[in-house]
């Protein structure tokens, strides 16, 4: 689908899923992987996530009320092991509004995690795109740049994690990273601040001798073997 298709599936989706979509705490099946969402304290009203049309989509508007401009958060929702250490996350995103979106690598819980997120609105701080450390409840930046992203466009990112190095790729070219060892294992996910609507799909989590943790690949594994 091209950008304008998207942009314009993403607004009719919103009325229509909006009764049907999960909130904190819940649950959502997408690409083989049970996902659980997370909202960020002080949300301004709730998330709202569903999967429609092959696609995980976040339709709120929901952000960080108390101390906004230090965290950049609303939502996030993760799925996999606590155990997981070394893998890509690789996705595709598309957003028709202009705030925060990103991606969540070594999730731990809602205090600990690293995170890639970018941000276009020149009134919510933006335009930057941010590789951050979340420790203790505490937001590091480990590397930055002031570029946002475009809304309605789509964008193919991997967010890599191997030993201490991080590195985020976008649409093939190594945009951030950097080195930290506070948080050696966890959980993928994605993050919205303020950000609606908004669409991921594609979903891959590869270790780095190329073996699926899960995702679309392993999803469509599980599919071979049943047929």
């Amino acid at each position: 689908m091209n950008c304008m298709g998207m942009a314009m599936a993403l607004l009719l989706l919103i009325g229509a899923a909006a009764e049907d979509g999960e909130k904190a705490g819940g649950q959502i099946a997408f690409e083989g992987m049970n996902w659980t969402v997370i909202d960020d304290p002080s949300p301004s009203e709730p998330s709202m996530w569903v999967v429609e049309n092959g696609a995980l989509m976040q339709l709120s508007n929901i952000y960080r009320k108390e101390r906004e401009f230090e965290y950049w958060q609303g939502t996030h929702i993760v799925a996999g092991s606590p155990t997981w250490g070394d893998y890509e996350l690789s996705f595709k995103i598309n957003s028709s509004d202009d705030d925060g979106i990103g991606a969540i690598v070594r999730y731990r819980d809602a205090d600990d995690y690293y995170r890639y997120i970018m941000v276009q609105d020149s009134g919510n701080g933006g335009p930057f795109r941010r590789l951050e450390r979340l420790f203790l409840g505490e937001r590091m930046v480990l590397a930055e740049d002031g570029q946002g992203y475009i809304p309605g466009q789509t964008y193919d990112i991997r967010f890599k994690a191997q030993g201490e190095v991080m590195e985020v790729w976008l649409d093939g070219e190594k945009m951030l990273t950097a080195s930290d060892d506070s948080i050696p294992t966890g959980m993928a996910g994605f993050l919205c601040y303020a950000s609606a609507p908004v669409a991921i799909w594609n979903v891959s989590i590869i270790d780095p001798m190329g073996n699926v943790l899960g995702g679309r690949a392993a999803e469509e594994a599980l599919e071979s073997e049943d047929a």
